[in-house]
């Protein structure tokens, strides 16, 4: 069953309307700089109608040739239900088109700013790879940490089928024979030895999974499956880093020119450490709260975890790119591991994209977060409404997020616990 998931544009519509800042209408007609709603309430024929009723408010088409294309309306003309705008559209909405109108001083960009913001300051609890892999974990939505795909195509997938673990994975899609996606360079030191591993979900052809010398332009190793067939799997190599090697990189590979694979928890570190960054959103000791590993002969399927006999996370004052480490014992070997943590979740960039934080929480706290924006930007009278119901959904919020977020730090041990995984 699919997780329920709200777009952005689904929660700035619930947020309007519970402020009482939302109305939604189909529109008749219109132009490059009309929208005409010949309908009840925005067509209204009374005497007593007032053209100011909408003037300043901001009118957003929410289908058709101006779909998310928001404009201030001008005027507003109630005998025949036409709004006139600015600036002007391309080509203007038309008959049947539905649209949005933002009252009480509120825009829809404004809603977008405080829904990313929940978004950023709430965490959810989840398991990531402990890896030196930018985006490892196929999370992020884009494949900017990802470097210049050769013959292929890279794009980040949720389709329950070619998922692992977390709400992506990455398809790779050949466009000729033996295309790969690198990943970004890695850091690396001559005559050091490595483990390397990646899931993956062959659709169509043969994966490859390939350690790249990027210093000396040569493939150091590989592993591929005897038969992919389309069921899940996993890859996983070894490797010493050759003398005069001072970068790597991961390429993710399809063998024949039609190969089609669905890779995840590309894990790669040095055999041996005792040390790793943690992902750039580890902001505060509190959010790692487990290093686990999976048991040894565990299927890829299967969700057996063995805690880590011993970790510690300690700041890292000297890292532009992470604020901690973690330190383990014993050192890491030829076997992934994987951190329990604190996750913020993902802004959301397109009306269409979605979240699955909870429906309530992500509704109210976008809410608070608009709500102090208004008080802080308000005239007069309007300043002390949105400051009182800002002081009573807070209240509200701070009860949800202590509900939904907290959850016992598990300490590491005083000194390194004895013994093997």
């Amino acid at each position: 069953m699919s997780i329920p998931s709200r777009t952005l544009r689904q929660i700035c519509e619930a947020v309007a309307d519970d402020l009482g800042a939302l109305e939604q209408g189909t529109a008749t007609g219109g132009s490059t700089t009309t929208l005409v709603c010949a309908s009840y309430p925005f067509k209204d024929e009374t005497t007593s109608a007032s053209t100011a009723a909408y003037v300043g408010c901001e009118v957003l088409p929410t289908d058709g040739d101006e779909d998310g294309e928001p404009r201030r309306v001008k005027t507003w003309a109630p005998s025949t239900g036409t709004f006139t705008v600015t600036p002007a559209w391309s080509t203007g909405p038309a008959s049947t088109d539905t649209f949005d109108i933002f009252k009480r001083g509120i825009r829809y960009d404004m809603i977008k700013k405080a829904v990313n913001k929940a978004l950023r300051e709430r965490r959810y609890v989840t398991k990531v790879p402990l890896t030196l892999v930018p985006d490892g974990d196929m999370e992020n939505s884009d494949t900017s940490s990802w470097g210049t795909a050769v013959d292929c195509t890279m794009t980040k997938v949720a389709t329950a089928g070619n998922l692992f673990k977390g709400t992506l994975s990455g398809r790779v899609k050949n466009t000729a024979a033996n295309g790969y996606q690198p990943s970004a360079s890695i850091p690396t030191t001559s005559g050091k030895g490595y483990y390397l591993e990646a899931e993956y979900r062959a659709a169509v052809g043969t994966p490859n999974l390939s350690i790249y010398d990027v210093t000396n332009s040569a493939e150091i190793d590989y592993d591929k499956p005897d038969n992919a067939g389309t069921a899940k799997g996993k890859l996983s190599l070894s490797f010493t880093v050759p003398e005069d090697c001072y970068e790597i990189a991961v390429h993710l590979r399809g063998e024949e020119a039609t190969a089609d694979i669905y890779w995840d928890d590309v894990i790669l570190h040095r055999q041996g450490a005792i040390e790793m960054p943690l992902p750039d959103y580890i902001t505060e000791k509190g959010h790692l709260l487990r290093v686990v590993t999976q048991r040894v002969g565990q299927l890829v399927d299967e969700d057996l975890w063995v805690p880590y006999p011993w970790h510690m996370p300690i700041a890292d004052l000297t890292n532009p790119l992470a604020m901690w480490r973690v330190q383990v014992d014993p050192p890491l070997s030829t076997r992934g591991v994987w951190l329990e943590v604190k996750r913020p979740y993902t802004e959301l960039s397109l009306d269409t994209s979605t979240t699955t934080m909870p429906r309530e929480w992500i509704e109210l706290a976008a809410e608070v977060e608009l709500l102090d924006m208004l008080r802080k930007r308000s005239p007069g009278q309007e300043t002390e409404q949105w400051k009182a119901l800002y002081n009573e959904k807070r209240k509200k919020l701070r009860a949800m997020d202590l509900r939904r977020t907290e959850i016992a730090y598990r300490r590491g041990f005083s000194s390194p616990a004895i013994g093997v995984l």
